[in-house]
């Protein structure tokens, strides 16, 4: 089994991003001297608020993250990009899918 490094140690800042019509929010959680400090921009009070434990962060951002999707709120993005690779359904493939091989038209034709 590995051990991952803590979801801070990378970047210095996560950025989440919800809307509903014209308005957005975003959830920015950085690291401080201190502990963890989660920044809430946009919408109607703008709010920061002082972790002193990643896990009471992430308890409460779940909560308020489960608040905004109740309130008509979607999610549309997540900053930064943590993929390394390209759009794995746009690349194309050197063998048949490994899922759907039964529908593979070269398959079959082995097959017969």
């Amino acid at each position: 089994m590995s051990c991952r490094a803590p979801i801070l140690s990378a970047v210095d800042e996560y950025v989440w991003t919800y809307s509903r019509g014209n308005q957005r929010i975003e959830i920015r959680r950085r690291e401080v001297k201190d502990g963890h400090l989660l920044v809430v921009t946009g919408g109607d009070s703008p709010s920061s608020t002082a972790f002193r434990d990643l896990a009471a962060l992430v308890e409460h951002q779940i909560r308020f993250e489960g608040f905004l999707i109740k309130d008509g709120w979607f999610f549309i993005g997540f900053e930064p990009e943590r993929r390394t690779q390209a759009e794995r359904r746009k690349t194309p493939r050197a063998t048949p899918d490994r899922r759907r091989w039964w529908t593979d038209a070269e398959f079959r034709r082995r097959q017969t």
